[in-house]
């Protein structure tokens, strides 16, 4: 789907979610982003969210997009400015009781990013962080200034990247800290990859320890092709610890046939959840599976 798909997004009620209560967020091309059946409050938190909004209003598109245009190129570069300006969106939209549920990439020729919204009771509780990949080996923390526990965040992500590799340069810039790792591991393939999964696994872990449930969301905010996805962390529930026994799992799909399952560095896996993965992934996959260790 191009950028003239944004065509096919029309609804009569436009300001209204769905009956199952959802909405949409669409990031495009180089400084738009259009709302679909999005009340009054996400628009408003979409405001206070992006200070450069140059012009806004019904889109010509199609019925029932509304269109916002920032006034800088936001969705093209891998500065910091776009992912603080994330952040805020996703506590601004959490303090309203609307949540970010999935980010669908719509277009291969252009950057069109559908954010699914949903309406949830939950209080929201304590602020989001972002952990930015670029380049081949660069990782920016954003955390907002209004943080209370912002240095604790950042303890805890730093931590988790460096159990499972090794940070060359640390340093503090306006949009965010800056880490650059060691050799390039954003390009590494096949057991190469291991490791930066670990790393993400690892931060969920620290962060967990912390502030109890997290909830973890993976957006794409630009076109640039050396811009990774970025992860966005916010904590659920009241914030209750949890168990110190508590063990996370990663598992990821390679190639044309292959899952891998990891831990973090010194965890391992409980004797049953390989057999149990085993079974359920054998009774979703009439084929079975060929090989396995």
């Amino acid at each position: 789907m191009g950028a003239g798909g944004l065509g096919g997004l029309r609804d009569n009620r436009p300001n209204e979610p769905t009956e199952h209560g959802y909405c949409a967020l669409v990031l495009s091309g180089k400084h738009d982003l259009y709302a679909l059946k999005c009340p009054d409050v996400v628009k408003a938190a979409v405001r206070t969210s992006f200070g450069d909004i140059k012009n806004e209003g019904s889109s010509k598109k199609s019925t029932g997009l509304y269109k916002f245009t920032f006034g800088s190129s936001i969705w093209t570069g891998s500065s910091g400015k776009g992912e603080q300006a994330v952040v805020r969106l996703i506590d601004a939209l959490r303090e309203v009781g609307w949540y970010l549920e999935v980010d669908v990439g719509m277009s291969r020729t252009t950057f069109m990013q559908v954010w699914v919204l949903k309406k949830r009771d939950s209080q929201a509780h304590g602020k989001s962080c972002l952990l930015g990949l670029h380049d081949k080996a660069d990782v920016r923390l954003v955390v907002p200034d209004t943080d209370s526990e912002g240095d604790r965040k950042t303890a805890a992500v730093i931590k988790g990247i460096a159990s499972t590799l090794k940070v060359e340069k640390e340093e503090d810039t306006p949009d965010g800290r800056l880490m650059k790792l060691a050799g390039h591991p954003f390009l590494a393939e096949e057991e190469g990859t291991v490791a930066v999964r670990q790393m993400v696994l690892a931060v969920s872990c620290e962060l967990g320890k912390c502030y109890g449930k997290i909830v973890s969301r993976s957006v794409k905010l630009s076109n640039n092709q050396y811009s990774k996805s970025s992860l966005v962390f916010f904590p659920q529930g009241d914030n209750q610890q949890q168990p110190k026994d508590t063990i996370y799992v990663g598992i990821s799909l390679h190639d044309e046939d292959k899952i891998r399952i990891y831990t973090t560095p010194g965890d391992a896996l409980a004797e049953d959840f390989g057999p149990s993965l085993e079974l359920c992934l054998t009774e979703a996959w009439p084929y079975g599976i060929e090989t396995k260790g």
